[in-house]
């Protein structure tokens, strides 16, 4: 008897061991599918990952020639906005001159003008008329003698501003020689 029960503990293990083995075999079935599953699924992410390290990189180029396009053109803004600058230098000191050269001329234009107050005047006085005046007053009150004032050549003689009755004065009389002839 003892015989028989050595066996049947020994077909008892072998029992417990084929349903060991049978599940230890299902478990190594399980990990191989599911380290397919995660081979499959790593797969997929690295496909991913390679497809967006290819983007970022496409990104990258395209800012870059982005960056480069815009430092051209800054580069070009710069050069234009000191080549502007010299020119606005230039027209400075362009205005400058031509306001030296205005203050000038009229200055040169005024030195033979000559205007007198207080001489009475007719109404729509004609500039023949203001010529005729001021050679008169010449002569009467400045004393100068007729064939000198005579002589003088008058290019412009006119009356300053509009005329009105109510004024207490009378406009000035603006003239401008021409040329004075004296004997010598």
């Amino acid at each position: 008897m003892s015989v028989d029960l050595e066996a049947i503990v020994w077909l008892s293990n072998i029992a417990v061991n084929e349903t060991e083995w049978f599940i230890f075999e299902k478990g190594v079935s399980n990990l191989h599918a599911t380290h397919t599953i995660l081979e499959a699924k790593f797969s997929n992410i690295e496909l991913d990952l390679k497809k967006l390290w290819t983007f970022v990189h496409e990104q990258a180029k395209e800012i870059a020639l982005r960056v480069n396009s815009v430092e051209d053109r800054v580069s070009n803004l710069e050069f234009s906005l000191s080549t502007a600058q010299s020119e606005i230098d230039q027209l400075h000191k362009s205005e400058a001159k031509t306001k030296d050269d205005l203050f000038y001329v009229q200055s040169q234009s005024m030195r033979n003008n000559l205007i007198f107050g207080n001489i009475p005047e007719p109404q729509a006085e004609t500039w023949e008329q203001s010529e005729s005046t001021i050679c008169d007053f010449m002569k009467s009150k400045l004393k100068i003698a007729e064939d000198l004032a005579n002589s003088i050549k008058f290019e412009r003689v006119h009356r300053m501003g509009d005329y009105t009755r109510t004024t207490r004065y009378p406009q000035k009389l603006w003239q401008n020689l021409c040329c004075i002839k004296t004997a010598r």
